[in-house]
C-alpha cells in the first residue's frame, strides 16, 4: 500500500482538553505517549498524524476513563471555530448551506482520505462524511467525535438547541448505540458506508449569526496557502509527517517511524530505496528544516538548537545544516533575528 492516509493534529485537541480538565497535564502527556505522540505536536497547527495513531489515542483515552461514548463526548465540545482557517473559511460562509458546501470543499486541505456530501431529497438534506482509512482500533471513538463535528457546524447557524432528525454511523457497536441516541436524543442507524446528519431542509437557508470578516472573501485557494498545501497522502510525505512529529519528543530512530506507518523497517527501507532516499537522509533533512524554525522563530543559542536535535558536537551540526540550506546556523539567525 503505497497511500498512508493522514488526519490532522487538530482532531487531537478536544481530546488533549477533555484529559487535561479530568485528569491533568500530565496523564494525557503519559497517554500520548504511550501511542508514541509527543503532545508537544498539538502546538504544530499545520501538522499531520497517520490515522492510526489518532484513532489509537481516541481508543486509548477512552479506556483510560472507561468511557464506551468517549468519542461522542469530546464531538460535543468540538467547535467548527477550533479547527483552525478551515473553520474560519466554513464559518464565513453567509448561509448555512454555504458552510457545508465550503466543509466539504474543503475538507481535502484538512485531511486526506476523506470526503463529504450535501444531499436533498424532498424536503430533507443528508449531510455526509466518508473516511477511506478502513477500520483501526479506536475509529469508532474517532468518528463519533466527527459526528460531533457536524453537528456542531449545524449548530453554529441555528443555534445551540437545533436537533437532527436522525444520524448514521458506518462502524458503532451496538451495545453504544443507545447511549449514543441518548446523548445525542436522535435516532441512529448502523451500518451505513458514511456518517451522516438528516435534517429539514428550511435549515440550510439559516444566516451567519456572526458579524462578517475578511475570511468571507477567502478562497479555496487562499486556505490551501493557510493550510500550508495539501495532507500527505504518499508513503514518503507520510514518513516525514511521522519523523518531524517524533522529533518534538527527541526521537529520530528507525523503527518508532516503521510502526507509526505499520511497516516493518525492511519493508520501510525498500520502499525508501525505490525512491532513491535513505531514512538516514529524510532524518538528516527534516533535522535541518526544524533547525531552521528554531534559529528564525526562537532566541535559543544555537549551541542548544543542536543538542534539542540530537547532536553532540556543534560542529557536526553545523556542517550538516550548511549541506542541506547553503548557509551556516549562524548566518541564518543574523538574517532574522539579528546576531546571535
Amino acid at each position: 500500500m503505497s497511500t498512508i492516509y493522514c488526519a490532522n493534529v487538530a482532531d487531537l485537541m478536544p481530546l488533549a482538553k477533555s484529559m487535561e480538565n479530568q485528569a491533568g497535564r500530565s496523564a494525557a502527556a503519559r497517554l500520548f505517549a504511550e501511542e508514541g505522540v509527543p503532545i508537544e505536536i498539538l502546538c504544530r497547527h499545520d501538522g499531520f498524524l497517520p490515522y492510526v495513531d489518532v484513532c489509537g489515542i481516541y481508543e486509548r483515552a477512552a479506556r483510560f476513563f472507561a468511557d464506551s461514548i468517549f468519542g461522542a463526548r469530546c464531538g460535543a465540545k468540538w467547535r467548527a471555530d477550533q479547527l483552525g482557517p478551515f473553520g474560519e473559511y466554513i464559518l464565513a460562509a453567509p448561509t448555512l448551506k454555504g458552510a457545508i458546501e465550503r466543509a466539504i470543499q474543503g475538507l481535502c486541505l484538512y485531511e486526506s482520505g476523506s470526503s463529504g456530501a450535501l444531499r436533498r431529497t424532498g424536503n430533507l438534506v443528508e449531510f455526509h462524511y466518508l473516511t477511506g482509512f478502513g477500520h483501526p482500533i479506536g475509529r469508532s471513538h474517532y468518528v463519533s467525535a466527527k459526528l460531533g463535528v457536524m453537528l456542531n457546524i449545524v449548530r453554529s447557524y441555528t443555534g445551540p438547541d437545533w436537533q437532527p432528525l436522525r444520524m448514521t454511523v458506518d462502524n458503532i457497536k451496538d451495545n453504544s448505540i443507545t447511549l449514543l441516541e441518548d446523548f445525542h436524543k436522535a435516532p441512529i442507524g448502523l451500518g451505513h458506508s458514511s456518517i451522516s446528519v438528516t435534517f429539514d431542509a428550511s435549515d440550510l437557508n439559516v444566516g451567519n449569526p456572526r458579524e462578517p470578516s475578511t475570511a468571507t472573501t477567502m478562497t479555496l485557494r487562499d486556505l490551501e496557502a493557510l493550510m500550508g498545501g495539501e495532507p500527505p497522502v504518499t508513503f514518503e510525505a507520510a514518513l516525514c509527517e511521522v519523523v518531524r512529529m517524533r522529533m518534538l519528543g527527541g526521537l529520530s530512530d528507525i523503527d518508532g517511524a516503521a510502526r507509526h506507518l505499520r511497516l516493518s523497517v525492511r519493508t520501510l527501507q525498500r520502499r525508501l530505496a525505490r525512491s532513491g532516499i535513505s531514512y538516514r537522509q529524510i532524518v538528516k533533512r527534516e533535522c535541518t528544516l526544524r533547525a531552521r524554525v528554531l534559529l528564525e522563530e526562537t532566541d535559543l543559542p544555537v549551541t542548544e538548537i543542536a543538542m534539542l536535535l540530537g547532536y553532540a558536537y556543534l560542529g557536526c551540526f553545523t556542517r550538516a545544516f550548511k549541506e542541506c540550506l547553503g548557509h551556516a546556523p549562524r548566518d541564518v539567525r543574523r538574517r532574522y533575528r539579528g546576531p546571535a
